[in-house]
């Protein structure tokens, strides 16, 4: 027993050398994947709140998501915890390739080639978009995103600043408070801003957390992302030391600079 253990073993520890030291990935758009997803799947990939990616895509002219903007054509992923890009032929645009900072095993380089191939299926639905479906998605998701802020200034908001004394957030939200923290610490902001968004779906009045993930947001280029959240700090306590510092960030993300 113990032999075959150790059989394991090795193999196991094979197994993780080989794909540590295995070239990048390479993948192409999976065209029957794109044709499923909806816009608000792609806008829920590329620059949703749970998973920020961070894209530089180059193609003839810039492709808006949400409010942000990705260049178009062939692309480069970069992920804050480890994804780097390799540049491609010119003679295989839709070739893309991922290769890693650092040694990993080989679950984790298909957990990730898995997240990489989602990121190029969606990016090749909204290329297969007609300008007019683009326009009628915006429109709604603008409406959308006009209702929420509104139903959070007339609710959450103003119940957050009628409450005296103010609430407390609970156990759980500062485990999340604790990770994100930790997270910026070590500079994985994706793995930050997705535990502040965590503990906001538990506490949405919770000021601390709007102010630092609009931060993490700003880091990541997400700027619509970035001002949201912002905005909802300032509703929840309009009149904050650092309100003025606040309100130039957001001047600062709408200009499109961080």
């Amino acid at each position: 027993m113990r032999f075959h253990l150790q059989l394991l073993a090795i193999a196991f520890a094979s197994c993780l050398t080989a794909c540590a030291n295995a070239g990048p990935l390479h993948l192409h758009p999976d065209n029957d994947a794109a044709a499923t997803m909806s816009l608000d799947d792609v806008n829920a990939i590329l620059q949703g709140n749970s998973n920020p990616l961070v894209l530089n895509f180059n193609e003839d002219g810039p492709v808006v998501v949400n409010g942000g903007t990705v260049l178009g054509g062939t692309c480069i992923l970069t992920k804050d915890f480890g994804l780097k890009a390799q540049g491609h032929p010119p003679d295989q645009p839709d070739l893309y390739g991922v290769k890693f900072a650092e040694p990993i095993s080989c679950w984790t380089r298909n957990f990730y080639q898995v997240d990489a191939q989602r990121v190029l299926n969606a990016l090749q639905r909204w290329r297969m978009t007609s300008p007019l479906e683009r326009h009628a998605w915006q429109q709604a998701t603008a409406k959308m995103t006009a209702a929420q802020d509104e139903k959070f200034a007339t609710t959450i908001a103003a119940t957050y600043r009628a409450t005296n004394p103010r609430p407390i957030i609970s156990e759980e939200v500062r485990r999340y408070r604790v990770i994100a923290e930790a997270n910026v610490q070590a500079k994985r902001f994706d793995a930050a801003v997705n535990a502040y968004t965590a503990g906001l779906q538990l506490a949405p009045w919770w000021p601390e957390g709007h102010f630092n993930a609009a931060l993490i947001f700003g880091v990541l280029g997400l700027y619509p992302h970035a001002i949201s959240h912002m905005n909802k700090y300032l509703l929840l306590i309009p009149d904050a030391p650092n309100s003025r510092l606040a309100q130039d960030k957001i001047y600062v993300w709408e200009s499109g600079n961080n």
